[in-house]
C-alpha cells in the first residue's frame, strides 16, 4: 500500500518526497484503518482546499465557485483553467480538517 501526503511534516514519519508528493510504502498487513484527510483554509467564511503545506505556508486552490474570493486576495488565474493557486502564511487563516474513513474491504484480494 502506498500512503500519500501533501505535508512536508511527514518526512519525520518515514515518508519520502518525489514529484511534489510525500509517500511511504507499507505492507497491507500493517494497515488497521485508513482515512482520507482533506484540509481547508477558511477564507471569508468559505472552505478553500489546501493542496500543499511546507515551511509554515499553505497553498490553496481556488475554483470557479470561489474565484471572487481569490480576486479579493489579488489572485488571478489563467483563463484557460478552471482554478488558480496561491500560497499564504499558514497562520493567516483558520484550518479545518475533514476526516473520512476508507472502507478497506474494497481493497482486499
Amino acid at each position: 500500500v502506498i500512503l500519500r501526503s501533501n505535508s512536508s511534516e511527514e518526512l519525520n514519519n518515514g515518508f519520502e518526497f518525489k514529484r511534489s508528493v510525500y509517500f511511504k510504502r507499507v505492507p497491507y498487513s500493517e494497515i488497521q484503518a485508513a482515512y482520507e484527510i482533506t484540509k481547508y483554509a477558511i477564507i471569508n467564511g468559505e472552505k478553500i482546499i489546501i493542496i500543499g503545506e511546507k515551511d509554515n505556508k499553505i497553498t490553496v486552490s481556488f475554483d470557479r465557485t470561489t474565484i471572487d474570493i481569490a480576486h479579493k486576495y489579488g489572485v488571478y488565474g489563467n483563463p484557460d483553467r478552471d482554478y488558480c493557486d496561491k500560497t499564504f502564511p499558514k497562520d493567516e487563516f483558520e484550518i479545518a480538517i475533514k476526516r473520512e474513513e476508507i472502507d478497506l474491504s474494497k481493497y482486499k484480494s
